[in-house]
């Protein structure tokens, strides 16, 4: 597996975000990286971001308002894709406490207004809506804001203040943000030698453990670039990698079909069983919220972790 300059990973981190939109959450988003987040993502570049547990979603009727707008937007159910009718519903769900509604009506705004170069003073209003989102205690609110100061849509550009906020998301719960800043920790040190870098390190692994935990199945792609190529253990990245798997990110399905096709990372060379991974991955809808498999290791049943190598004949 090559590895990937920080700089080309943090922009793909970025991008990928912003082609992720927001969905409501249980625990559990998508969204991987940080200054050094995502690699390539082959296969769930458009999957939704999961938002946390704890970012408010109303009540019921919020909830099934939020559920409406996004209907109008996707053109889901039986409905036309009527961005004003998406705009009403969110508007009225966030009047319902929906702190979840906050931040899908700014990235609609922002998707509407990013391909219209002179409305981009306009952004400023989902900059608005994203710290709305943060008010009403959304800790997801951070990550997304951090994307407008690291594009400059609607605030001054800003790097460091992205990166800020990212860290912020992260201590106040958010798994996408913990995912991001546990990512961009980890690279920032992989190289360093000595207690200090040694410490960040496993700080970092442990907040990608706890993105992981706590539902959020991006994070166990992060966790496996770093088990695959830097630390040389098979065992935890398959590990990772069926968790991420088992809780529906395709693109941990996608890496672990790769892996048997391959036969790589301590697993032999079983094409079949890859066959079967890229059938349960092509069931999934990757415009609806990743939900976790209940029948998963009935589907693929573990193998054991032969010694390491990196492909085998």
């Amino acid at each position: 597996m090559r590895e990937s300059d920080p700089k080309g990973r943090a922009a793909r981190f970025w991008g990928g975000l912003a082609r992720r939109w927001l969905v409501l959450a249980l625990p559990g988003l998508v969204l991987a990286g940080a200054a050094v987040a995502p690699f390539e993502a082959a296969a769930g570049a458009r999957q939704p971001v999961v938002l946390s547990a704890v970012c408010p979603g109303g009540d019921a009727a919020g909830e099934r308002l939020l559920e409406e707008g996004l209907d109008f937007e996707f053109a889901r159910k039986g409905v036309d894709a009527d961005f004003f009718e998406a705009q009403r519903r969110f508007e009225a769900a966030m009047a319902r406490g929906s702190a979840k509604a906050a931040l899908a009506l700014g990235r609609l705004h922002r998707q509407v207004l990013t391909d219209v170069p002179v409305a981009l003073a306009r952004l400023q209003f989902q900059v608005a809506l994203f710290e709305r989102a943060i008010e009403m205690g959304c800790p997801d609110g951070f990550l997304f804001l951090a994307q407008a100061y690291e594009n400059g849509w609607g605030v001054k550009a800003s790097t460091g203040t992205a990166w800020r906020l990212v860290k912020e998301g992260a201590e106040r719960g958010s798994p996408a943000a913990m995912t991001a800043w546990g990512t961009n920790l980890y690279f920032e040190n992989r190289y360093e030698r000595g207690e200090e870098a040694l410490a960040k390190r496993l700080e970092a692994k442990a907040l990608l453990e706890k993105a992981l935990k706590g539902g959020y199945g991006a994070a166990g792609r992060e966790l496996a670039v770093i088990f695959r190529t830097y630390e040389q253990d098979p065992g935890n990245a398959i590990r990772v990698l069926r968790e991420g798997a088992r809780l529906g990110d395709v693109d941990c399905l996608f890496e672990l079909a790769g892996i048997y096709r391959r036969g790589e990372d301590g697993q032999p060379r079983d094409p079949a069983y890859a066959d079967k991974i890229d059938a349960l991955r092509r069931q999934i809808d990757v415009r609806e919220m990743p939900k976790p498999i209940s029948d998963f290791s009935q589907w693929l049943p573990p193998k054991p972790v032969l010694p390491y190598r990196v492909r085998m004949p």
